[in-house]
């Protein structure tokens, strides 16, 4: 019988030894060849690299020599490019940005739960990057690795050592923590978002259980530093589902230890508030955001109509692995279309764990799969009680489940089979899990991390000569989604961010009547281009492709391959100025016909303009930032200055150095008064929810500390609770 290891022990340190080795062993090309495990496979079967790649690319999908993966496109299109805006800002600035002007004119990159900027392994990224040259894509993605890698590692270490402190042996612990590292959820959201907080959660799980077993300072403040680094890692939905599975899960394990309940769910709710406090720099801005922008609302309707919704939940993908390309259709159920994959060895142990030991957890883990498979009745309430959940969220909480029972399997096995029949169990269920994951993330070279083409080359000319220049794409197939981004270039509609409610209501009049109820991410090659509307989102160019039929005004600047480049002549400026305002209430819909340079249509009343009317200015932007606008106005007479930026709540604004209130103009944008003369103007991103995040988050730094100084220790009269027996 041997204890429990210690976080500062000989066993705890050969277990991340071991960790470093096992990562060595599954991405040797970034160990010893410096590639980049970040794959853009997907990426180059898209335009407009497709036809100006200099070899031709072999399609991955159908000829390529690994498994593809389908969250592939998340990464390439989501998550890579906003990482590229903010570290190329911190890169060339000096400071983190806290808004992307580059995304739906104008969306808070620290209300996108894609990029949390408080996260360290993002922190850490900018250092990849070389001093004194530009910002480089390739760069970033080494860093993505090698921060990915850290992960892995993190992850294996401390699911040893959780399940050590739980009480398996070393082969079993070893086994299930394989599991949780390299397995089906792990390896499809590797370099992704949601696997920034799964592989932290075994973190979280050691010191909770070593909270349970004793109550003292430096258990409690290792237990919330753990959590609050977990919530700051990458999806708020992720986390929130971890949140939602510690509670159930320390009641269980304090009543079965037979400590109180209360006090055991005491410790847990004291731990994951100070923890969860040190994420709210996310968190409150995140939320402020949803409210502004009733994505909630959104989400929650958008349940009835969940194309993957099923009435009968198949439970194939989660018995059946994937171990051949080749198989047919119904068995392609492993890491490319599933995050559970159980398989049925595992399955089998999992009955078996659960019935003799928690019925319970075995019953949650029933609602989970269920909730991950989309299960039409759950997936709908689930929408309605909690609608940032998704399917792929909730799966993370499944393999905990799975590595629990694992164990109780084969402890309860124990008694009743042989050592070599248990070992071939495992054995078996083991190398089920990892097979489909195995060269999952192919390594990459340089040239191949977001290569620049000719394309690309003609767009960041156009912007470095017009630097308030925007894109718009028509298909969503061309330079995907928010792809633009890594070369910091603009693009209105992206299918990134969450959309802001009254920027929805625009794009929702360019949409023929009968496209009004299409996905959004199909809306930009359904819009009506020709509508004066559309000039309103100042995007001068407009990518298409070959044979698209386009407005007679437009002008065709560059042909490549199935790519067209075209202008917009009559695209709005991003700043303008006006003599004449009209009344929302009774003018909202003149704006849907009306020509960009006529009126601006302003909410909550039309203020005077202080002095005669302006005949004639002019404004223009001096400086540009991501949280930060400098303007210079000239006019002979007062006017209301329309910048085509998004509102939200946060932006404040001066002019010549006195705060000023911002209008709401033309239904989204900014806008104020100006009186006559010259004037400069500063439009500044402050929101008060970031700001009392970090005060809230360093209060809960400073209790931390008082707590591990001060020290933590039974009332007198009232005995410790006793640790948790030797485990074998």
């Amino acid at each position: 019988m041997s204890p429990a290891p210690r976080f500062l022990s000989r066993e705890a340190l050969l277990a991340f030894v071991v960790a470093i080795l096992v990562s060595m062993a599954f991405f040797p090309q970034a160990w010893f060849q410096g590639k980049s495990l970040y794959s853009t496979d997907l990426i180059l079967q898209r335009e407009p690299w497709k036809t100006e790649w200099e070899k031709p690319v072999e399609d991955p999908v159908v000829k390529g020599s690994h498994r593809p993966n389908p969250e592939l496109g998340d990464l390439d299109d989501y998550f890579f490019p906003q990482l590229a805006f903010a570290v190329r800002t911190r890169h060339e600035t000096g400071h983190w940005p806290l808004w992307n002007p580059e995304i739906y004119a104008g969306v808070p990159l620290i209300g996108n739960p894609q990029i949390p900027l408080w996260n360290p392994f993002l922190r850490v990224l900018p250092l990849f990057q070389e001093a004194d040259r530009p910002f480089s894509a390739w760069r970033l993605s080494l860093g993505l690795t090698w921060t990915g890698i850290l992960r892995f590692v993190f992850c294996i270490a401390f699911a040893y050592l959780w399940l050590r402190r739980l009480g398996a042996s070393l082969w079993i612990a070893g086994c299930i923590a394989l599991f949780l590292g390299a397995g089906p959820y792990a390896a499809l959201w590797r370099f992704s978002t949601p696997e920034q907080v799964f592989s932290l959660m075994p973190m979280v799980l050691y010191f909770l259980e070593g909270l349970r077993e004793r109550w003292n300072a430096p258990s409690l403040v290792a237990t919330s530093l753990a959590f609050g680094l977990s919530c700051l890692g990458g999806y708020p939905q992720t986390s929130l589902v971890f949140g939602l599975f510690l509670l159930p899960w320390a009641w269980w394990r304090s009543k079965e230890a037979q400590v109180g309940a209360r006090a055991g769910m005491a410790r847990v709710a004291l731990s994951l508030g100070l923890g969860g406090a040190l994420a709210l720099p996310c968190w409150l801005p995140l939320l402020s955001y949803m409210g502004e922008s009733s994505v909630g609302d959104l989400r929650a309707a958008a349940a009835t109509a969940a194309l993957s919704s099923t009435w009968f939940p198949n439970l194939l993908p989660i018995l059946f692995p994937n171990f051949s390309l080749a198989a047919p259709d119904f068995m392609r159920a492993g890491i490319e279309t599933h995050q559970a994959a159980i398989g049925f060895p595992l399955f089998v142990l999992l009955l078996m764990g659960l019935w003799h030991g928690a019925r319970g957890l075995l019953v949650t883990l029933g609602l989970l799969l269920l909730l991950h498979l989309d299960f039409a009745p759950l997936s709908q309430l689930q929408r309605w009680l909690l609608p940032l959940l998704e399917p792929s969220r909730v799966a993370a909480a499944i393999p905990l489940v799975l590595a629990f029972a694992w164990y109780r399997a084969d402890h309860h096995l124990r008694g009743h089979m042989q050592a070599y029949q248990r070992l071939g169990w495992n054995l078996l269920a083991l190398l089920a899990l990892l097979w489909p994951g195995i060269g999952f993330h192919p390594a990459s070279s340089e040239n191949r991390v977001y290569p620049e083409t000719a394309t690309i080359r003609f767009l960041k000319a156009a912007h470095a000569a017009d630097p308030d220049l925007r894109l718009f794409q028509v298909d969503a197939g061309l330079m995907d989604r928010n792809a633009p981004l890594v070369f910091d270039l603009p693009l209105v509609l992206g299918t990134d961010g969450m959309d802001p409610k009254r920027y929805v209501f625009l794009v929702v009049h360019l949409l023929p009547e009968d496209k009004v109820t299409l996905s959004r991410t199909a809306w930009t090659s359904e819009l009506v281009l020709q509508r004066p509307l559309f000039d309103q989102f100042a995007a001068r160019l407009i990518l298409v492709r070959k044979g698209q039929r386009l407005p007679e005004h437009f002008r065709v600047l560059r042909r490549s391959g199935e790519l067209l480049v075209v202008e917009n002549p009559r695209a709005a400026p991003r700043a303008e100025l006006f003599a004449n305002a009209l009344p929302y209430e009774s003018d909202r819909y003149r704006l849907l016909d009306m020509k960009s340079d006529e009126a601006i249509v302003l909410e909550d009343g039309v203020p005077p303009l202080p002095g005669p009317v302006m005949t004639q200015g002019e404004v223009r932007i001096t400086e540009r930032s991501s949280d930060r606008l400098h303007l210079v106005s000239e006019a002979d007479g007062a006017s209301y200055l329309l910048l085509r930026d998004n509102l939200l709540t946060g932006w404040q604004a001066r002019i010549d150095g006195e705060s000023v209130p911002i209008l709401r103009g033309n239904f989204t944008f900014r806008s104020l008064v100006l009186p006559k003369g010259k004037h400069e103007i500063e439009f500044f991103y402050a929101p008060a929810s970031y700001v009392w995040g970090r005060w809230l988050a360093l209060l809960a730094l400073v209790i931390l500390g008082g707590i591990l100084l001060t020290g933590l220790r039974p009332r007198s009269g009232s005995p410790a609770p006793e640790a948790a027996p030797s485990r074998s």
